[in-house]
């Protein structure tokens, strides 16, 4: 049988306070003092959340288009009429105004955002820094003396009317308002999010995953978008003393495969890359998906209460096996292939390779540490659902 969840369902994942594997990767790649004061705006840098890039927008939507069907898809996306959309940074800037201003307050026109396009363009962060729009040098003697402070405003800069020259943010900004809070596709991403998905469920290489005939049978269901919550016991050193902190997690696991006759619980994650599909295991050590295949089989091990409500039968002596990429090219489609990883990397991405590369249990270690560093003993206490307490010296310190 298949089962799905709710995007209501979904959305309360994304609600729910606990650590997952995206927040582990980012401690691990910023440091937890950054990753704590910034926490939402780390998390999704590698998401490209303002910037939308091509690769990520289509992953996006095949991703839904797979694990959570057409319907939800079609409620979920626009489809623009739109032959071009801006390039990358002016759409970043058009939609980070969209999303940061009420509904009420968005004029028809672009142009009349004049304050917003700057503060803007001077304001939002990608993956590589600022945008780069700055004022412009360029501007009349008396408003800027030699020697004096940069006393400059929006006003007096009109860099922005580059933004605006060609008409493509014009364009984009009436899309989104068409949309209606959907994200919008247009025509060539929505025939590539097509094309992808084709791909996935009809090659012969991955076609078996995703064939609805075969969950007709009862001995096999696949759950898509599994939702976990489990306490992780996490050791830390706060003043001094030892202590055992119950730390939530959380993780959403694409598709879980549940073969009944086999005893055997096989989960696997769909993922596009914007390079050809022969680079992918690359992609795997550098987005560091061995963390994400680790913390996800830590969360099917603690969570098969959870499969078994779902399914209505008991699983909990079924075998795990080892977490799977199933990935597509954005580039050159066609082609799918299964990346089952291998125990030694899972292992790795638990606890490191034990020298530069840190595991998940290094990143939440770290993170219960500072958090204990920077609050006394009993504001942790209350904060988590449970400490023991022991001694200093205590082996799993040594």
């Amino acid at each position: 049988m298949i089962y799905r969840h709710t995007p209501q369902q979904i959305q309360e994942y994304y609600d729910n306070p606990a650590i997952n594997q995206s927040a582990l990767k980012a401690i691990l790649k910023v440091g937890v003092e950054q990753f704590i004061t910034e926490q939402a705006q780390v998390i999704h840098e590698d998401e490209l959340f303002f910037e939308e890039k091509e690769h990520f927008l289509i992953g996006k939507a095949v991703d839904c288009l797979l694990t959570e069907g057409k319907e939800v898809f079609d409620t979920a996306y626009f489809y623009s009429k739109l032959q071009k959309k801006p390039g990358e940074k002016p759409m970043a800037i058009v939609k980070k105004i969209f999303e940061t201003t009420e509904p009420q307050n968005r004029h028809r026109y672009l142009v009349n955002h004049k304050r917003e396009l700057y503060d803007t363009m001077n304001s939002i962060v990608g993956a590589d820094g600022k945008v780069g729009y700055y004022l412009n040098n360029k501007v009349p003697s008396d408003k800027l003396i030699k020697g004096e402070p940069d006393t400059r405003t929006w006003e007096d800069d009109k860099r922005y009317l580059n933004l605006l020259a060609d008409g493509t943010c014009q364009a984009y900004w009436d899309e989104l308002q068409e949309a209606g809070g959907k994200r919008v596709l247009t025509e060539s991403q929505n025939e590539l999010v097509q094309k992808i998905y084709n791909s996935f469920t009809t090659h012969h290489f991955t076609r078996h995953l995703f064939n609805e005939e075969i969950y007709t049978n009862e001995h096999i269901d696949i759950i898509y978008q599994l939702p976990c919550y489990w306490i992780q016991p996490v050791p830390a050193i706060v003043n001094g003393a030892g202590i055992i902190v119950d730390e939530e997690m959380k993780c959403l696991i694409d598709a879980t495969i549940v073969n009944h006759s086999k005893k055997q619980i096989s989960p696997f994650d769909a993922k596009t890359t914007g390079f050809p599909i022969t680079r992918f295991n690359r992609q795997i050590k550098h987005r560091r998906y061995d963390i994400q295949g680790s913390v996800y089989m830590r969360g099917l091990n603690a969570c098969k209460s959870t499969i078994t409500e779902i399914v209505g039968k008991p699983v909990y002596d079924y075998n795990i096996q080892n977490f799977a990429f199933v990935a597509e090219s954005t580039v050159s489609p066609g082609t799918p292939l299964i990346f089952p990883l291998h125990t030694a990397l899972l292992d790795i991405g638990e606890k490191g390779d034990g020298d530069e590369m840190l595991g998940w249990r290094d990143a939440i270690q770290e993170y219960v540490t500072y958090k204990g560093h920077n609050c006394n003993v009993t504001d942790l206490m209350e904060s988590h659902r449970g400490i023991c307490w022991v001694d200093s010296d205590f082996e799993i310190f040594k």
